[in-house]
């Protein structure tokens, strides 16, 4: 059967996929911080933090997933970077 290929994504789109993950888990770990016990934010701006996390790793499960896709970097991580 040689030719036919598995329903799946080809070499390219992996390779994508691949370095949107590897974007989004430094996304992810560059706001670890906010959610520490000395963390100098707010409860809603943790509120906050937790939904765009939240939202960073849902980026995954779309159909297409692009780095567009990702939601914006809050205000309150901005404004402690």
């Amino acid at each position: 059967m040689a030719g036919f290929r598995v329903h799946g994504p080809t070499d390219r789109e992996a390779d994508k996929l691949k370095a949107l993950r590897k974007e989004r888990n430094t996304l992810l770990a560059d706001s670890d911080w906010a959610l520490l016990d000395d963390s100098p934010l707010t409860t809603n701006q943790k509120t906050t933090v937790r939904t765009y996390r939240t939202a960073l790793r849902d980026v995954m499960a779309l159909p297409n997933p692009k780095a567009s896709d990702f939601p914006s970097l809050p205000n309150c991580l901005k404004d402690n970077r």
